[in-house]
């Protein structure tokens, strides 16, 4: 049995142990955190902590054709709404420089919501699922020209689940994402039937049944959708710099004519390979700048060529 002088002389070594540990635990869990946050062509395992907002400013400079470029101004408002859940608006003002033409006005603005689900394998394996909304804002791509590569002015909703995996200091995420994309001539939430009131409310399962005609996932309405693959790796053995790179390609599966639908936007005429790469400087945990730069693989001339772009995000 313990004397009270030995459990006295004990108690300032407990409490320096556990200093120890808690430092430890600051110095590390920081760096892995930042790892995590949204890339600029890569959904993340990014989760806001609960009550937390993030101001997110993004400047992207694009060459999307010969003798046109777009300047697109990018402002994103993230906020943690439960532990696992949070959700960001965006907003999008565009630039267009060609010779002897300069104009700006709104682009597209986006909902982004997103949902962790679980991890596993020692805690080295994470899931989550994104939704990502567009609204149309920006210019109709469908009827004019100018602003292809830049603004879309129509309706998507893109998908899917957001894998990252651990290796040692390295993080690999990997995005696999349905993108349902609004056609020229259609009305994007028409199909959806959400009346209990109405007989096609449950003949359509709400609007879902893609055998119906008229549903949301009629048949006819995802000839024009497209997935997204995205990969990316990044590091925090160089904390509070973070170094990154990322793979990303879209492309619509479905085979036959898409007739006044078929532009070259992505998942249209244009299947884009990109590549980018980054850096991410951590003034504090909260707060960083970054700069990063993407190519297009393909040397597409009607889409994105290269795009370079300078960042900052601070979470309060």
């Amino acid at each position: 049995m313990k004397t009270p002088a030995s459990i006295s002389s004990a108690a300032p070594i407990r409490r320096c142990i556990t200093s120890a540990v808690c430092a430890a635990l600051v110095a590390f869990a920081g760096p892995v955190e930042t790892a995590r946050a949204s890339l600029p062509l890569t959904e993340t395992i990014n989760t806001l902590p609960e009550g937390s907002v993030e101001l997110l400013l993004r400047e992207e400079f694009i060459d999307a054709r010969a003798g046109v470029q777009y300047r697109r101004d990018n402002a994103w408002l993230g906020l943690g709404i439960v532990p696992d859940l949070s959700i960001w608006i965006g907003f999008q003002y565009v630039h267009r420089h060609a010779p002897g033409s300069e104009r700006s006005e709104l682009g597209d603005s986006f909902l982004k919501i997103w949902y962790y689900l679980t991890d596993g394998f020692d805690d080295r394996f994470h899931i989550g699922l994104v939704g990502r909304f567009r609204f149309p804002t920006g210019r109709d791509a469908y009827a004019e020209s100018d602003w292809h590569g830049a603004a879309f002015g129509n309706n998507e909703l893109a998908l899917g689940p957001v894998m990252q995996v651990d290796v040692w200091r390295l993080h690999v995420h990997l995005n696999l994402l349905y993108v349902l994309r609004e056609g020229g001539d259609e009305e994007f939430y028409s199909g959806l039937s959400l009346n209990p009131a109405e007989e096609r409310t449950f003949r359509t399962v709400f609007g879902l049944d893609y055998t119906s005609p008229d549903s949301f996932l009629a048949r006819e309405r995802l000839k024009n959708d497209y997935f997204i693959f995205s990969a990316a790796v990044n590091t925090n053995a160089f904390y509070p710099v973070i170094p990154y790179a990322e793979l990303y390609h879209a492309r619509r599966l479905t085979r036959g004519d898409l007739g006044p639908d078929a532009i070259p936007i992505e998942g249209s005429l244009v299947n884009p390979v990109l590549v980018s790469a980054g850096v991410r400087f951590f003034v504090l945990e909260s707060l960083y700048l970054g700069l990063y730069g993407a190519t297009s693989l393909g040397n597409e001339r009607r889409h994105m060529r290269n795009a370079f772009g300078i960042e900052g995000s601070y979470q309060f």
